[in-house]
């Protein structure tokens, strides 16, 4: 059991390893997580992004298990604990689901293009060694995109009301790969 999960002491990345093996290939980690762990605070919320729709189900039965709560449905995720399931559904033309790597390079916050699956582990779409650095000088880089420019500069100011700088923001007409643009629901 996860005693983390229950918000009440920091959850470790072992823990999340072992939560990732527990998804066997369901789902996995990605987001914002790691800014948090690297910093050393405990992350308000964990993604866990399915593979397909048909696996949302089980993700939450495998999450309910080994936490031990129950977990409540909202909007776009079922919630369990600290583990925020994303719903398997299509917003403004775009899949909330899919492969590790054509979800996470879609985000739009560079340092949240981070995931744990239960294959690779811990895995970063740039440079580990530049995503660490930028975390470490609170600075990060951001993709507008056209079609979802508002949510983005939301974002973007609540990274800097954490006391981030955007060093580069750049514009793109469309995720750069895959279907999806997620991060931060």
């Amino acid at each position: 059991m996860c005693l983390a999960c229950f918000k009440e002491e920091k959850i470790t990345m072992t823990e999340l390893y072992e939560v990732a093996n527990k998804l066997d290939g369901l789902a996995y980690i990605a987001g914002g997580f790691y800014k948090d762990m690297l910093n050393g605070v405990q992350p308000k919320d964990i993604d866990v992004f399915c593979i397909a729709p048909e696996n949302y189900q089980d993700t939450i039965d495998i999450l309910i298990e080994y936490t031990g709560l129950e977990g409540e449905q909202k909007p776009v995720s079922y919630s369990i604990g600290i583990f925020e399931v994303i719903k398997p559904v299509v917003i403004k033309d775009r899949a909330l689901f899919g492969q590790p790597e054509d979800m996470v390079e879609t985000f739009d916050i560079n340092i949240t293009r981070v995931w744990i699956d239960s294959f690779y582990g811990l895995m970063f779409i740039d440079e580990e060694e530049e995503i660490e650095e930028q975390i470490k000088n609170k600075e990060f880089r951001a993709t507008i995109f056209l079609d979802d420019e508002e949510r983005t500069r939301e974002r973007i100011e609540r990274y800097k009301s954490y006391g981030y700088n955007c060093i580069r923001t750049e514009y793109s007409s469309a995720p750069m790969r895959g279907s999806s643009m997620v991060g931060g629901y």
